[in-house]
């Protein structure tokens, strides 16, 4: 059964390599991957695949099914770039880059559902498999993703967390991805860092520094209090527990004070 898959895989070298490369060439960031799902989404419908798609925001799934009992497996390939200015093969132009190797995610989940479609390598499966192309991973351009969740769009601010609160992963027993590595050969690892993100607003009340400070009220020592208060508790988390916290202010000099 190993070398039937190992050959299914090697059959379609080709497509695995020119997705990863044609995705490495056109990088686009979180929940604006328009270009990277239709390029995605036409070679798995090439391979026969009927697609349920995000529709409002990029990404879809597809799920394939033994007809034997048992269980559901979630295999996921994210889309989404970094932008990385000093990167010296970002886009001269947005300054995206594939830099944490999302491409390479994308190819390997086209050459499992090519070769998932060989004969006879379902024969020894059983259950079903659900392959999905996530958007949004990295944790950027925070901004413009408050906008959608401000319109209605999206309501999590990350990719699967979003897919997840849209029932697209609903009865899957296990899930799991591949991500490159700057080691050498291939690592397992069990379990994950989450990600959740929440916005906090401070609003002040502006007045004169020097003639009447105190009729003011300061977003920025608010914001530095609240910062210090996360960062004060930080080493009482386990690294067991696999928290990291990481606060940022992303608006600031005005009224209003975002991170």
């Amino acid at each position: 059964m190993y070398e039937k898959i190992t050959k299914a895989v090697d059959k379609h070298s080709k497509m695995i390599l020119d997705t990863e490369r044609h995705i490495w060439e056109n990088p686009e960031t979180g929940f604006k991957e328009w270009n990277t799902s239709k390029y995605l989404a036409d070679i798995f419908e090439g391979l026969g695949y009927t697609l349920k798609v995000a529709g409002n925001i990029p990404g879809f799934y597809t799920d394939i099914d033994t007809g034997k009992p048992g269980p559901k497996v979630l295999i996921c390939g994210e889309m989404d770039s970094l932008i990385c200015i000093e990167h010296p093969e970002s886009d001269p132009v947005t300054h995206a880059v594939h830099s944490c190797g999302h491409n390479a995610q994308c190819g390997a989940l086209i050459g499992i559902a090519a070769a998932l479609k060989e004969e006879g390598v379902m024969d020894g499966l059983c259950g079903s498999v659900r392959l999905c192309v996530v958007p949004a991973e990295e944790g950027i351009e925070l901004a413009y993703r408050q906008g959608l969740r401000e319109k209605g769009i999206i309501s999590y601010n990350g990719g699967k967390a979003e897919f997840l609160h849209r029932g697209y992963f609903d009865g899957v027993d296990m899930a799991f991805m591949i991500h490159t590595t700057n080691g050498e050969g291939v690592v397992i690892k069990k379990g994950a860092v989450g990600n959740l993100r929440k916005f906090v607003r401070y609003k002040g009340v502006s007045s004169h520094a020097g003639g009447s400070p105190d009729k003011g009220i300061s977003t920025l020592y608010a914001a530095n209090l609240a910062i210090s208060a996360i960062n004060s508790i930080c080493e009482s988390f386990k690294e067991a527990y696999l928290i990291r916290v990481h606060p940022i202010i992303t608006n600031g000099g005005g009224n209003n004070m975002l991170f």
